[in-house]
Parts: structure tokens; C-alpha cells; sequence
């Protein structure tokens, strides 16, 4: 289940995971590589100066397709573990897809994106693509990825998740200044 995102914008928007499929994360009609989100909000949170970056990402096509080829894979696993009662099989599988493998970031290269992020300080909001997100609302989505979801991770956070989160807990920009507890 994707979380939904208020936008200043758009209004509330799909954002976040789908069920287990964890290697991207949606914003709207974006998806990015999950790393690459916690990359954005750990340099946003480092670098509190920063009014402009950019981030590749794809066409929320993209994370539909990825992860219904994912799902199918992890259909057929869960079947199985719970045929040969072994549950082991299936977290193996979710820790093993927390991030694309070299052979689908080489498939999505020709299809990737680069999307405008921009911070807002007076008006405490940042904007990645169309999307204007209040920093409250961004805030709540990364820390809804670092908690992997309604679901939550298979196993420890992966490390890219616990470098950004550290990030944004010491964070002196303004963007992090409404956190979650």
C-alpha cells in the first residue's frame, strides 16, 4: 500500500513503496530508485544551503511494470515457503530486491529522467518535478521509506536508509525543521 502524500500542488498524490516491491519509491507520476530518494533528503539534510539539485528518476510507468514483474516473482516464492514451510526463502527474496540489480538499472537507463527538485525555505516547502510538498509532508514521506512502509524492512534497514536518516535527525536546514517523532 503507497502512502498518500499531500502536495501544495496536486493535492494528495501516491508516494512511497507498493506491497513488498521496495527497489523504487513513488512522488506523483515519478518513481526513483529508493537510494537515490534517501541520497536527495540525506544531502538536502547535510547541506542546509542548498535551494537546487536534480535527481534521475522515471516514469511512474516504469515502477508499475518493475513491480508487477516483481510481484509475480514474490507470488511465486511465498507459494513456495509456504508449500515446503519455509519462511526463510521469502525474506531472503524481500532483503535480496531492496534495490535494482545492474541488469534493470542498464534496461531503465535510456528511460530515466532528470527531475528539478527545488527548497523553499520562506515558504517551507520543497518542489521535485510539479510537485510542491510541504516540509512537514516530505518529512512524513521519508520517514514512511525509512520505516520501509506499512510493511516495514525485511531484516535491518539497509544502509543507505540509516546514513540519511542519521542525516536528517542532526539536520540544521530548515527543510527538516518539523520532524516526525
Amino acid at each position: 500500500m503507497s502512502l498518500g502524500l499531500m502536495t501544495k500542488s496536486h493535492g494528495i498524490i501516491d508516494s512511497g513503496f507498493y506491497k513488498a516491491f521496495m527497489k523504487l519509491s513513488l512522488v506523483g507520476k515519478y518513481a526513483f530508485e529508493t537510494k537515490d530518494l534517501c541520497g536527495l533528503a540525506q544531502s538536502l539534510a547535510e547541506n542546509p544551503r542548498f535551494k537546487e539539485a536534480k535527481i534521475f528518476g522515471y516514469d511512474a510507468d516504469k515502477f508499475w511494470q518493475l513491480e508487477k514483474e516483481y510481484s509475480s516473482v514474490f507470488e511465486l516464492k511465498r507459494i513456495s515457503s509456504l508449500v515446503e514451510k519455509n519462511s526463510d526463502e521469502i525474506t531472503s527474496f524481500v532483503r535480496e530486491n531492496r534495490q535494482l540489480s545492474a541488469e534493470e538499472k542498464i534496461e531503465l537507463m535510456t528511460d530515466k529522467i532528470e527531475v528539478p527538485v527545488r527548497v523553499y525555505r520562506f515558504k517551507k516547502s520543497v518542489k521535485i518535478g510539479e510537485y510542491e510538498i510541504g516540509n512537514s509532508h516530505f518529512v512524513q514521506m521519508m520517514y514512511y521509506i525509512f520505516n520501509g512502509g506499512f510493511n516495514g524492512w525485511a531484516g535491518p534497514q539497509p544502509d543507505f536508509v540509516k546514513s540519511a536518516f542519521t542525516a536528517i535527525k542532526t539536520s540544521r536546514s530548515s527543510l527538516y525543521k518539523f520532524r516526525c517523532s
